[in-house]
């Protein structure tokens, strides 16, 4: 049984798809660094200024830390930079 068209063409479907899903992420990963531009919040404790301590093990109590991202201030780099004149 002869099968290489039905695998030609689904090898076909196949590459369509990834470049209409690769476009798509594109414009997705383009959108998402338009928003970091002018998001001023930090994106690890979102703004709480505070993160769950790591637990070594599932029966460690959840303490919080401060954000070792944004130093306790619940902002972005950029946004600190700005305001110390930097």
């Amino acid at each position: 049984m002869n099968l290489i068209p039905a695998i030609k063409e689904i090898n076909r479907q196949i590459s369509e798809e990834c470049k209409r899903h690769n476009e798509k992420i594109i414009e997705l990963e383009a959108a998402l660094a338009a928003i970091r531009k002018l998001n001023t919040t930090c994106e690890t404790c979102a703004g709480k200024k505070v993160v769950n301590k790591p637990r070594a093990c599932a029966e460690d109590e959840r303490d919080q830390i401060v954000c070792p991202d944004c130093h306790g201030t619940g902002r972005t780099e950029q946004e600190l930079k700005f305001y110390e004149g930097g």
